[in-house]
């Protein structure tokens, strides 16, 4: 769908949001990524009314960001065959959509945590500030929300789940990124995680919630060098909740 008609179908101005030709590239990227994901069996949603309008507060370096990461996303899950045929992605193939990203930024993890690592995980890593640089396709199987949503809003505004839990990542994550840490198993025990936006127009995409279990964490380092310039973790999860269910789950 073009940009202009996909902004249409909420009712929004086109012209509008379209004078910013970093939003138009911006939305034309996420639809280019959303048709890749198509030939993995994911459908995923490229934005709604509210992403539409969180947008519209990001600056252009913001916008130019998220670009950008699609763009790389992209690159490293490109399939290997053209045509329309769904493609199935299997543990080697998970790998080395890990690894292209990992290259792209001259990051390497210890041989320890590429052992830890099984099929069906959802795997993350994080540069400095802990700003995410990679999701694997996994990920999707447990997420309703559009590619703009996860895009323009903090994760806290998405995703709900226990403070202790938080707590406990938090200080992993700190540790693995000031501590060279080839494999950590992580402390926190399994939890319930849900998706909190309560949007009227997300067409037929409801709310998810998740039962996760992380498993392990480890550090990112670059070159030669043994000092932690990143963080990487996996995690399992199952789907427990859909709809009005999730919604009505209740944290501390």
């Amino acid at each position: 769908m073009h940009a202009s008609e996909l902004i249409r179908s909420f009712e929004l101005d086109s012209s509008e949001i379209l004078k910013d030709p970093e939003n138009y590239r911006l939305l034309r990227t996420l639809t280019d990524f959303s048709i890749k994901l198509k030939r993995y069996g994911l459908n995923v949603a490229i934005c709604n009314h509210a992403s539409l309008q969180k947008l519209a507060e990001l600056n252009s370096d913001q916008k130019t960001q998220i670009r950008e990461y699609f763009e790389n996303w992209g690159i490293w899950i490109e399939p290997e065959t053209s045509g329309d045929s769904i493609i199935e992605v299997g543990f080697e193939q998970e790998k080395t959509f890990l690894k292209r990203a990992l290259d792209h930024y001259g990051f390497w993890i210890h041989d320890e945590f590429w052992k830890s690592i099984s099929h069906g995980q959802v795997i993350e890593f994080y540069g400095k500030n802990m700003v995410q640089l990679y999701r694997n396709l996994h990920f999707f199987q447990f997420s309703s929300y559009s590619l703009l949503e996860i895009s323009v809003f903090e994760w806290y505004q998405l995703w709900q789940r226990p403070s202790v839990i938080q707590d406990t990542m938090m200080k992993t994550a700190n540790h693995v990124m000031t501590h060279m840490t080839p494999l950590l198993v992580y402390g926190a025990p399994r939890h319930v995680l849900r998706e909190t936006r309560d949007m009227p127009d997300r067409e037929c995409q409801e709310h998810v919630a998740c039962l996760v279990q992380f498993k392990y964490a480890g550090s990112l380092c670059r070159g030669l060098e043994r000092t932690p310039v990143g963080a990487i973790a996996v995690s399992e999860a199952e789907l427990i909740a859909v709809g009005e269910e999730a919604l009505q789950i209740q944290f501390v």
